[in-house]
């Protein structure tokens, strides 16, 4: 059992016995997804900040999972990060750490640049820089946030990432494409957002079977690594299943052949901070994987001599899946993710599903949030094309300010200061960005992820429409201000300098 006590000291034990001698070969490993929103947001109205960060001095939400999840398994000064641990680390969180709690994110730096030279670049996971349901917002959109976390990950640690982790795994072709196109190799999804690995017509355990190839619209191809939902059930919801490591190892492992592999993929948050104790199950069963001695192991905590495994036990690898040659391709169910049951279309985020049963006053507020979003959304980009002459130009320029700016977007300050000296004090700049920036903050997923009506994550989505509507220049202004050559001049150059 877990010991819960004061000290939460893991207390694992051997004790079935087995006659059974090693036959097989097998692979374990975990992934998985760190984020939190953005729990502070400045508001440009006059209004509060919006705030639910229920911060009574101690950090609140933040600080609580920090001190359970990410101190022990990405904080740890003498023991670093688990071994071959694949983990998302979205910076709406790594800004409130770096704010918060500074020498515990230079910790966290240095655990990440010691891990191999060689799999660190596929193990940490990139993203699109904002947690939102990618295939619900322009193609356009979706390259240029990718691009953005890319560059803040690169700003962060000082290397690219190879894969990234999509906000609730949501995924479209579109999206899979546009990841490659911002340089992504592979992507992480669950194993039924795959026909074949789904539909088990592949053997979704096989080696040679993670990762897949997904062949693209553009003629190009996407990697998808594929975590087993099965065994991430197991990990998430049964607290019996992992008390013992030979009992969750013998189980996942029973009835699986020879050269076949287990991952399970999880919130990071599940390790310690939604699950007590179970930080210790993750850093333990990595591990026992990296040691590759299983069987010796189980012989050396058993006097009898006679407790055996049937199995051989190694690590995954993300780096050494990703170089071989041989590839099994499979093909992507559209507009799917691992939170919004498959054929929904991703409806938990618009407004049309039953997911987390809303009531039907849910569903329509959704409905009517998420037009609105999308109305505002499609005007500010027809606007900042209209102002810049091109798009590409202004999605260049709009992503180098929001980098610059994402300390205090993230951290509930004043950032509408910096914005307006980063657009050289152009007014309707300002509003476009300030619009921009709210609209697709308005699109964080977990406003729109609860059915329940007291959830204060559905504010979320409520202050930020009212705060891009504060935001939004008329359009007599962006048409007038379009005429004005020498505000055009002054734009060009300041672009320029950009």
């Amino acid at each position: 059992m877990f010991n819960q006590g004061i000290d939460r000291q893991p207390a694992y034990s051997f004790i079935r016995e087995s006659k059974e001698w090693a036959t097989r070969t097998v692979t374990f490993g975990a992934i998985g997804h760190a984020y939190q929103p953005p729990r502070k947001i400045f508001m440009p109205n006059g209004q509060k900040p919006f705030d639910m960060s229920f911060d009574s001095g101690d950090g609140g939400v933040n600080g609580r999972i920090f001190r359970e999840t990410y101190g022990p398994i990405l904080a740890d000064q003498q023991r670093g990060i688990p071994p071959h641990l694949v983990f998302s680390f979205y910076p709406t969180i790594r800004e409130w750490i770096k704010k918060e709690r500074p020498g515990d994110y230079e910790i966290i730096k240095k655990n990440i640049s010691a891990l191999p030279k060689r799999e660190k670049e596929y193990n940490v996971l990139g993203d699109p820089f904002l947690h939102i349901i990618l295939p619900l917002i322009p193609e356009g959109d979706q390259e240029m946030l990718m691009r953005m976390g890319r560059q803040a990950f690169q700003e962060d640690f000082g290397f690219m990432p190879k894969g990234v982790w999509f906000p609730e795994t949501a995924v479209s072709k579109k999206t899979l494409e546009m990841a490659n196109k911002a340089g992504y190799i592979f992507a992480v999804l669950r194993d039924t957002q795959l026909e074949g690995i789904g539909s088990n017509r592949l053997n979704p355990f096989a080696d040679s079977h993670n990762p897949v190839s997904v062949k693209l619209d553009n003629g190009r191809e996407m990697a998808i690594v594929h975590f087993d939902s099965g065994t991430s059930s197991i990990v998430s919801f049964d607290g019996d299943q992992t008390n013992r490591m030979q009992d969750f190892f013998d189980h996942i492992f029973s009835g699986r052949r020879n050269h076949e592999t287990v991952l399970t993929g999880t919130d990071l948050e599940l390790y310690g901070h939604h699950k007590h104790g179970k930080e210790f199950f993750l850093r333990y069963a990595l591990e026992t994987a990296e040691k590759r001695n299983y069987r010796k192991a189980l012989r050396a905590v058993n006097a009898t001599g006679y407790l055996q495994a049937s199995f051989d036990l190694f690590p995954f690898s993300l780096r050494d899946r990703l170089q071989k040659k041989e590839k099994t391709y499979d093909t992507l169910r559209d507009m799917t993710s691992w939170s919004c049951e498959n054929g929904h279309n991703l409806g938990r985020w618009t407004g049309h599903c039953d997911c987390d049963h809303p009531s039907d006053r849910v569903n329509i507020e959704k409905q009517r949030l998420y037009n609105t979003l999308r109305q505002y959304n499609n005007e500010i980009n027809q606007a900042l094309t209209t102002v810049f002459g091109t798009e590409p130009s202004w999605r260049e320029a709009f992503a180098k300010t929001f980098l610059n700016v994402r300390g205090k977007v993230f951290n509930g300050e004043n950032f509408l200061k910096d914005l307006r000296k980063q657009v050289n004090g152009n007014e309707q700049l300002y509003r476009l960005f300030g619009a921009k920036i709210y609209t697709l903050l308005g699109f964080t997923s977990c406003g729109w992820f609860f059915g329940d009506e007291q959830r204060m994550e559905r504010e979320l989505t409520q202050n930020m429409v009212e705060a891009v509507r504060f935001m939004m220049p008329t359009e007599e202004k962006i048409v007038a201000w379009t005429n004005n050559k020498i505000g055009l001049r002054r734009l060009i150059d300041w672009v320029k300098d950009v």
